[in-house]
């Protein structure tokens, strides 16, 4: 997918889960900072969830199984593919 960074400052966003978008929301994150394994791995633990066993995707049963690595410079994240998600 391309897309252009004008359009992503004046608020334009590939939609996510509200699962993803809470994990995001809690570590202070934006969709760019994840690395295109972790959007899939979020992803398809939200669609096994709710499409599979028919609940909503649990914080406790994903940080089971995944932890996040977050590389920062200083206090904030660094521009792009930051953040991994890695299995335990």
């Amino acid at each position: 997918m391309v897309s252009f960074v004008a359009f992503h400052e004046r608020g334009f966003s590939i939609p996510a889960g509200r699962f993803i978008r809470a994990v995001l929301f809690e570590y202070g994150l934006q969709l760019q900072h994840l690395n295109p394994n972790g959007i899939q791995q979020m992803a398809s633990f939200e669609a096994l969830c709710e499409g599979s066993l028919g609940v909503e995707a649990q914080w406790n049963l994903f940080w089971y199984f995944f932890k996040f690595t977050c590389l920062k410079d200083g206090r904030h994240p660094a521009t792009i593919g930051c953040a991994a998600l890695q299995t335990k």
